[in-house]
């Protein structure tokens, strides 16, 4: 035990004044009135009788009131963490841990680490307790136990990891662990810079009821940090030489402005242009670089601010590889207006790049061979058999039912591939046309289409269509408003046919100058093509799908992969993806592939670089409703609880208080009845 004020112990001091009294209290006897004594002789009278103690019990009263009283003041302290009532019984004790990438700010985990140990050191003969990391997913090190030892080196050997803090997980993961437990009480423990991005009101967790909840609440109110929050590629090209502008989103989520911070642009390990930006408080810019060319073989490129407090998320990551060419035939038939505009269309593409052609006779397999795409127009080519070919290869065919696309010249082997023969023009009562409906949003093609402001089809106004009606092997994906098919898709093989049944002039319909025209277009090659874009990074917590990978690596089953911090692991047939746990680059390596490496950039969540504090009492009001709760209080000390708060939520000054109180109640009941000694009986 120890005491917050040890200084007022001096007041025991005071027991000496009931000993005083106990020694120098001496009894009179009544007086009588006598007549004149000066005709007597005044005789000197001493006694020798040494005063002494008769009511040991009744100094002990009064001596212990004085010790409670000064105990109460020095305020007593009992050195353990006995929880919220104490800890007469056992307790089950889950101890979470916040170990998300905002607590390699400053100083927070040596003292969470601290916090820890100190829980663990309380606990008692009777009690057990378990260890859970909280980050993007809950860990637990090891099974609850009772072994003080194990559990302080487990404490030792945690780090905080780069995922984000997710507390409900954590929240989940105690209750698992407390419901069946035997233990008479249950205690959660939280040491925790409480973020607010951690917690969400909806998240629908709670712990069981009665449970016990102790913070430890890490924040620092005024924390700046500056963070490099996302990283934008534009590419373009200069004559046959693509380069690529960089821009970086910087973030100041501090309360304090920033001015003339540098940030530097690093491409494979070498700094090659810096910049500077000015931030004001809780705001944020963007750091835009000069072009950089890129050469045949991908670049690893890093974004880097130089910053104090947490420095893990000054840092942005992005592989630029060179980019991709998608081949594009316009098949013969075509109208010249119709051609322009969809050879505008495919000009303007960057991510991917296409490459469009238009030869001038018949298509032969050996044209077909290195296109990626062919489309259609107007008019049928006299053979479909290279066409069908093409396709059930994998290649992806644009049909478009335009002006000169009539019945005539569609023969039996072109149903086979479209799905259905071309029908007759069909022209609309109504002179604005007709509309598109019923879209199928859910379909790949047009999902990104679903989002607000990504295209509106309602403003399309369609003056004529070819009827088509589609056998079992056709999807719709769109009608016009009278119901008939606007555009369907159809599998062959490996690859796909999609047939839109009007032109894409602007005579049959005013889609070609619509906003959504360049988007659809685009979404149409693409997916007829089978591209998928190749994302410049990933995130930390995702998984990298390792059957692509060995793909792209022309590799066999054994692949070997090189994390950031330099560990290797190799990875048999049997894996099919490995977890990204940290900010970097990877590296991937086929031990049968004579191609180079390859590279995979992680970053870190964004969202995790705001340290902004939720409220921690209603953080605990909504995972433990009605259970007791004790906190450290922010900027607790580096021990983690506060003593003076662990005092306060113990209070045993109140006990002694009382004590004190009942005992000089009795102290004066009793000594009010005690005869006195050597009084004169009349």
């Amino acid at each position: 035990m120890t005491f917050l004020a040890p200084l007022f112990l001096a007041g025991l001091a005071a027991l000496a004044v009931p000993i005083i009294v106990h020694l120098t209290n001496r009894p009179k006897s009544d007086a009588y009135p006598f007549p004149s004594l000066m005709f007597l002789q005044r005789v000197p009278f001493r006694t020798m009788r040494r005063q002494r103690i008769r009511h040991w019990w009744l100094l002990a009263m009064r001596a212990a009131v004085l010790v409670l009283v000064a105990a109460a003041f020095a305020r007593p302290l009992l050195e353990r963490l006995g929880g919220v009532g104490g800890s007469a019984a056992g307790r089950e004790v889950v101890l979470l841990l916040d170990a998300s990438y905002s607590m390699r700010f400053g100083d927070h985990w040596q003292r969470a680490q601290a916090a820890a140990r100190r829980v663990v050191n309380g606990l008692g003969a009777d009690d057990r307790a378990t260890i859970v990391l909280v980050g993007d997913r809950a860990v637990s090190l090891g099974q609850a136990t009772a072994d003080k030892a194990a559990l302080l080196a487990a404490v030792e050997q945690a780090t905080p990891g780069f995922g984000t803090t997710r507390y409900a997980g954590g929240i989940q993961a105690a209750r698992d662990i407390l419901e069946p437990s035997s233990l008479p009480r249950r205690e959660v423990v939280v040491i925790s810079d409480f973020q607010r991005t951690g917690w969400h009101p909806d998240d629908d967790v709670r712990l069981p009821e009665g449970t016990a909840v102790d913070i430890v609440n890490l924040v620092e109110p005024d924390a700046a940090n500056v963070a490099v929050t996302g990283l934008l590629a534009e590419r373009a090209f200069r004559g046959e030489r693509e380069q690529v502008t960089i821009s970086a989103r910087v973030a100041n989520l501090g309360a304090a402005a920033v001015h003339g911070l540098p940030v530097a642009l690093i491409a494979d390990g070498r700094t090659v242009q810096r910049v500077t930006v000015d931030l004001d408080p809780r705001s944020s810019a963007a750091a835009r670089f000069s072009p950089l060319p890129l050469g045949s073989s991908p670049a690893r490129v890093t974004v880097h601010v130089e910053t104090t407090g947490l420095a893990v998320d000054d840092d942005q990551h992005a592989v630029l590889a060179p980019g991709d060419l998608l081949r594009v035939l316009l098949a013969e038939g075509r109208s010249v207006r119709s051609g322009d505009f969809l050879m505008r269309a495919l000009s303007v593409g960057a991510t991917p790049r296409f490459a469009v052609s238009a030869p001038s006779g018949p298509l032969r397999p050996g044209v077909l061979e290195r296109q990626a795409v062919v489309v259609l127009e107007d008019a049928a080519p006299a053979r479909a058999a290279p066409l069908t070919e093409f396709v059930r290869r994998g290649g992806g065919l644009l049909v478009l039912l335009g002006g000169r696309s009539g019945g005539v010249g569609w023969g039996p082997e072109w149903r086979g591939l479209l799905g259905g023969t071309p029908g007759g023009t069909v022209e609309p009562a109504s002179p604005s046309g007709l509309g598109l409906a019923g879209l199928s949003y859910d379909h790949p093609m047009l999902e990104p289409f679903r989002a607000p402001r990504s295209g509106d089809f309602g403003s399309v106004h369609v003056y004529r269509y070819r009827r088509l009606d589609p056998d079992s092997g056709g999807t719709v994906l769109a009608r016009y408003d009278d119901g008939a098919a606007a555009l369907i898709e159809r599998r062959l093989g490996a690859g796909r046919i999609l047939v839109w049944t009007s032109g894409m002039e602007n005579v049959w319909s005013d889609l070609p100058v619509q906003p959504v025209f360049l988007p659809l277009v685009h979404q149409m090659v693409r997916y007829l093509a089978g591209y998928t874009e190749r994302r410049a990074a990933l995130t930390v917590g995702q998984a990298l799908d390792l059957d692509a990978a060995r793909e792209i690596l022309d590799g066999g089953s054994d692949l070997v992969v090189e994390a950031p911090s330099g560990s290797r692991a190799p990875l048999d047939a049997s894996a099919a993806a490995v977890s990204l746990d940290e900010p970097g680059f990877y590296t991937l390596r086929a031990l049968d592939s004579h191609l180079a490496p390859a590279t995979v950039a992680v970053n870190l969540d964004p969202a995790e670089a705001d340290l902004t504090p939720l409220d921690p009492d209603a953080f605990v009001a909504a995972v433990a409703p009605g259970g007791p709760v004790g906190t450290a209080g922010p900027g607790g000390p580096a021990e983690g609880l506060s003593p003076a708060d662990l005092e306060r939520r113990q209070g045993l000054w109140w006990y002694l208080v009382a004590g004190a109180v009942v005992l000089a109640l009795a102290e004066s009941f009793l000594s009010n009845r005690l005869p006195v000694v050597g009084r004169a009986k009349t």
